[in-house]
């Protein structure tokens, strides 16, 4: 068996403090049947736009997220309304402002 080491792990939104900010992938966030928005808290944050894809700014509060739209480099990105694939999510958090 084979560990991951430490220093290669990267963090997720889930474990950001309340008041943080960063930047992730757009795919992080969808939308589910009723239109309402969310963010998969699973997926790794970066505390800046160094790699280029992750433009999607985000600041973890105590609800879950608020999104910045108008940060990204990237407008021509577009969501889907998506059916049962996300009903079991399971770090699901709320997007309270875009």
């Amino acid at each position: 068996m084979s560990y991951l080491p430490e220093n290669l792990e990267q963090e997720s939104i889930i474990g950001m403090s309340i008041g943080d900010s960063g930047y992730v992938a757009p795919w992080a966030l969808f939308v589910d049947k009723d239109r309402i928005t969310w963010i998969n808290g699973n997926y790794s944050i970066s505390r800046d736009d160094e790699l280029g894809y992750r433009m999607l700014a985000i600041q973890r509060t105590k609800e879950g997220v608020i999104v910045r739209l108008a940060d990204m480099n990237w407008t021509k990105y577009k969501w889907s309304v998506e059916t049962s694939i996300w009903d079991n999510l399971l770090q699901k958090l709320p997007v309270e402002l875009i």
